[in-house]
């Protein structure tokens, strides 16, 4: 459960930072031309679990760095981890067939400067419900709430896509969301 509980906290999250010159684009996935589409995409991704997508929208060197206080609190849990280690826990939530319909909704804010160099900036997305239903074997759905908020570190690619547009990543991806308290918000 604990396991299962961290993987839905990973969203965390967004393909490929290859060489300026000649950058690989998987043709199947959307590309951010713009910061501001990252969040949409993200949750197209998410609604959708698109792998292929959420993916796309990570750069090589992304880092999902977990909430200090889940860290404090569960001692085997790393303080982060890489694009890699992202999109195989994504995967496996994406692919379970007791995973329902997964719902996001969030306050996109401005971009803002990025504190970590080579970003082209920052934004927080606030005001976090999202709802993961997961099947159990006697037939009960529970709905997982998580609330609170994530910040997106973004980078700018410095090549461009077969359009001539700009491609946008995320590199960081900051998770301050907790899960909602059982009672109300937790629906069964």
């Amino acid at each position: 459960m604990k396991r299962f509980f961290f993987i839905i906290l990973s969203f965390a999250a967004l393909s490929c930072a290859h060489d300026p010159e000649s950058p690989i684009i998987n043709d199947n996935a959307l590309r951010a031309t713009s910061w501001a589409q990252i969040p949409l995409f993200i949750e197209q991704a998410i609604e959708g679990k698109s792998i292929v997508l959420y993916d796309s929208l990570l750069a090589d060197d992304f880092i999902f760095h977990f909430n200090p206080r889940d860290v404090a609190r569960n001692p085997d849990l790393q303080p982060s981890w890489k694009k890699e280690r992202e999109i195989q826990s994504v995967s496996g939530l994406f692919d379970d067939a007791l995973i329902g319909k997964i719902s996001v909704d969030w306050v996109v804010g401005s971009l803002i400067d990025s504190p970590i160099a080579g970003c082209n900036g920052r934004v927080v997305l606030s005001d976090l419900d999202m709802r993961v239903p997961r099947g159990r074997e006697d037939g009960v759905v529970d709905t997982f709430r998580v609330g609170g908020e994530f910040v997106l570190d973004l980078k700018e690619m410095p090549w461009l896509d077969e359009y001539g547009n700009s491609v946008w990543k995320v590199v960081a991806w900051w998770e301050r969301s907790q899960p909602m308290k059982p009672g109300p918000q937790c629906i069964k």
